[in-house]
């Protein structure tokens, strides 16, 4: 264990400045939040054509790098910090144990949500189902079916379509637990912050960062075809995450020491979490969706815009982690 734990960033200490900064940025953050979350839920059409899917791998990127590139490193200098006592956090790479943990528990929660949708869609009666054939069958007649964020119609029969639903309702669930529970720890550990000059590329940096996060989860959402309440709950839950995470750091800033143990502990806890969470959904649930379908290998076009997209995304983001 280190004989002292403290920060050698004494330039640029300004705390008054510091917290005039960040309830700016708090406000700021809150925008580009609701701003990315509400574009695929008021746009009409927007889950439909190449825009969607170029902007889908796009965020897929944005959310690996955010996992790979800012979470689980700062989890490793934060769970391997000299200020830990070396044994066991010296001993052992834990964060690479919870993230990997992490990614389990994700799985489980992806098989047991589809599970409870599948075998809720096993239990309605053939009045129901017949109710939904009739339905389907009438949107894809063109007659006048409503469907939510401008979701077309669905050409598949019945069980593949409402499989394919319960399945974005799953994926949408559990991005969103990812997101707000490493959100929580991001807004606090900035909220904590004294230093205008971290403070400020920070910002934009954030900014970025919730407004193409929140693009990803929206289109999510709206693919689940879950409710306009149900929609409304998690596009607010997303949206002021972060901004709540730095309202509470903004009131524990006087006493708050990022050097404390337990302070160290959950920080490092939550962002391998986070970590683990993110990468399973990128990898798995936005990325292997698009880039094995039948679609996709059959069309070149789409391959180069979903390439050039993924990377984009992923690029911006790992160049974002020089200042976040």
């Amino acid at each position: 264990m280190s004989a002292v734990c403290i920060s050698d960033a004494t330039s640029c200490i300004d705390a008054d400045a510091a917290r005039r900064l960040n309830v700016g940025a708090l406000f700021a953050i809150l925008i580009t939040s609701i701003l990315g979350v509400a574009v695929p839920l008021l746009v009409k059409g927007f889950t439909q054509g190449r825009l969607f899917f170029a902007g889908r791998c796009f965020s897929a990127g944005i959310i690996l790098a955010t996992g790979f590139v800012h979470l689980l490193p700062e989890s490793f200098d934060t769970l391997g910090s000299d200020c830990l006592p070396e044994m066991p956090w010296g001993k052992f790479p834990f964060a690479g144990l919870i993230a990997m943990l992490a990614v389990i528990f994700t799985l489980c929660m992806d098989t047991m949500g589809m599970t409870y949708y599948t075998r809720l869609n096993a239990g309605m009666d053939k009045d129901q189902k017949n109710d939904l054939e009739l339905a389907t069958t009438a949107s894809n007649n063109g007659n006048a079916v409503v469907e939510p964020c401008g979701h077309g119609g669905h050409s598949h029969t019945l069980d593949i379509g409402v499989s394919a639903e319960a399945r974005n309702k799953v994926i949408a669930q559990v991005l969103e637990l990812g997101i707000i529970t490493h959100s929580v720890v991001i807004g606090i550990g900035v909220g904590v912050l004294k230093s205008p000059c971290t403070i400020r590329p920070l910002i934009a940096a954030l900014c970025f960062h919730q407004f193409f996060e929140g693009m990803a989860l929206g289109g999510c959402i709206c693919l689940g075809d879950f409710t306009v309440k149900t929609q409304a709950i998690m596009a607010f839950f997303f949206s002021f995450t972060t901004p709540a995470g730095m309202a509470i750091g903004l009131g524990i800033a006087s006493t708050y020491n990022e050097f404390d143990h337990k302070a160290l502990l959950i920080q490092g806890f939550f962002n391998s979490t986070s970590s683990g969470i993110l990468v399973y959904m990128a990898l798995v649930d936005l990325i292997a969706t698009d880039f094995l379908s039948k679609e996709f290998f059959t069309s070149i076009p789409r391959q180069l815009v979903g390439y050039s997209s993924l990377l984009l995304g992923a690029i911006l983001m790992s160049i974002i982690g020089i200042w976040a």
